[in-house]
Formats: structure tokens, C-alpha cells, sequence
């Protein structure tokens, strides 16, 4: 009678073992899905910033072209392309403020490239009035180096420092996971 009381001990312990192993492979694996998890977070949230940036930029681009086709060609559809494409580029800036608040340096650098769209912006919006001023006439000289093209060269500028900053993260971030 000994022997079948060996046997449910050796079958209750080997249990318990495969029981235990089961639950530390379970935990190990858990453990490691949580930091892979967080580490694609991360590059997931690099890449939004990154395309954030991209957009602005783009729209900034866009502002400045809807205006240039509307003063050599005095078609108001333009006008409403502008519109749309500052209203992008200043939300692309404000969803990356909402982003970068995890990082000091594109904290400080957010409110610089802002000021600096607005700017552009603006200088965009007096073209179009003067524009309008003149009753449709406009000088070569807008076309020429202006403070518009200074302007939208610091824009570029600071976005790139911005995307630089970011695509090191990215980097950092993606050699992590791999």
C-alpha cells in the first residue's frame, strides 16, 4: 500500500513542478510583452511627432504656395487652400507641443517654431492684403528674397532640429526593440 501513496506523491510533486514552470514561463513572458509594449509605444510616439512635424511644415509650404497662385493669378480659390493649410500648420505645431512633453529640449523649441510660422503666416496674410490694396497689381520685388523667405528658412530650420532630435530617439528606440 506504500507504493500507490510514492506514486500520488511523485505525480502531485511532478505537477506541482510543471505547475510552477507554467506559471514562471507566464510571468517571464508577460514581463517581457509589458517592455516591448512600451518600447513600441515610444517608437510609435516618435513617429507621430515626427509626422506632426512633417505636416506643419508641409502646410506651411502649402500656405505659401495657395498664396503665390492667388496673387499671379488673382483666382480667390486659392484663398481658401491658405486657409485651410495655416489652420493645419498650426494645429501640426500645437499637436507636437501635446507630444514633446516628455522632452525638455523640444519643450523649449516648440514656442520658437510658433512664433516663427506665425510670422510667416502673417507676412503671408499682409501679401494678400496689399495685394487686394492694390487693386491686383503687385511689384516683382515680392517675389524677389524677401523677409517671407528668410522667414520660412528659419521655419525649416527649427522643424529640423526638431525632426533630428527625434530621429535619434527613434533610433535609440528602434535598437532597443530589435
Amino acid at each position: 500500500m506504500q507504493q500507490p501513496r510514492s506514486k500520488q506523491f511523485r505525480l502531485v510533486a511532478i505537477l506541482i513542478v510543471i505547475l510552477s514552470s507554467l506559471f514562471a514561463s507566464a510571468w517571464f513572458l508577460h514581463s517581457n510583452f509589458e517592455v516591448l509594449s512600451d518600447e513600441e509605444f515610444w517608437v510609435a510616439h516618435t513617429s507621430e511627432v515626427l509626422s506632426a512635424l512633417d505636416q506643419s511644415l508641409s502646410s506651411a509650404r502649402s500656405a505659401e504656395t495657395s498664396v503665390r497662385g492667388y496673387l499671379l493669378t488673382g483666382n480667390k480659390s486659392y484663398l481658401d487652400t491658405f486657409d485651410t493649410a495655416k489652420i493645419n500648420a498650426i494645429d501640426g505645431l500645437i499637436h507636437v507641443n501635446v507630444l514633446i512633453q516628455d522632452n525638455p529640449i523640444q519643450v523649449e523649441r516648440v514656442p520658437v517654431a510658433m512664433e516663427v510660422l506665425k510670422r510667416r503666416l502673417q507676412l503671408l496674410t499682409d501679401l494678400q492684403t496689399r495685394y487686394l490694396k492694390d487693386h491686383g497689381k503687385i511689384d516683382k520685388e515680392v517675389f524677389q528674397v524677401s523677409e517671407g523667405k528668410v522667414v520660412m528658412e528659419q521655419l525649416r530650420t527649427q522643424i529640423e532640429k526638431m525632426k533630428e532630435t527625434e530621429q535619434v530617439l527613434m533610433k535609440k528606440r528602434t535598437d532597443t526593440t530589435d
